[in-house]
């Protein structure tokens, strides 16, 4: 029997292996994960909404009010979403790491699931 790991994604940061995923100094073993997926929450514009509508009526009563709506529209467009890598163990559900690049998300879960299908 071969007890050699076999790494399947390794960036310095996040490794997973046949055995063991790792990330944020916490070790995940494979075995005891059922599924994984990729989720994505929207970009939150809710700061930058409150800005707008907030400098809206202060355009008429200073010059706050054109700092904050540029802030806002700003805020709204550099805002991002932000995609999880998601495991579900027979204990529940937790998001194992966040990012906002969705091929580096794909990327961990795609490395994930070749390594539960390794370990078979």
């Amino acid at each position: 029997m071969n007890h050699e790991e076999k790494t399947f994604f390794d960036d310095g940061l996040v490794r997973v292996t046949n055995a063991r995923f790792i990330v944020n100094n916490q070790t995940f073993i494979i075995s005891n994960i059922t599924s994984v997926a990729s989720q994505t929450n929207p970009a939150n514009r809710t700061i930058p909404l409150f800005l707008i509508l907030l400098g809206i009526p202060l355009i008429y009563v200073s010059g706050i009010g054109i700092l904050l709506i540029i802030s806002g529209l700003l805020r709204a467009y550099s805002a991002k979403p932000v995609h999880h890598v998601v495991l579900r163990t027979s204990s529940g559900e937790s998001k194992a790491i966040s990012n906002d690049q969705i091929a580096y998300v794909r990327s961990i879960v795609d490395a994930i699931n070749e390594a539960i299908v390794y370990r078979g």
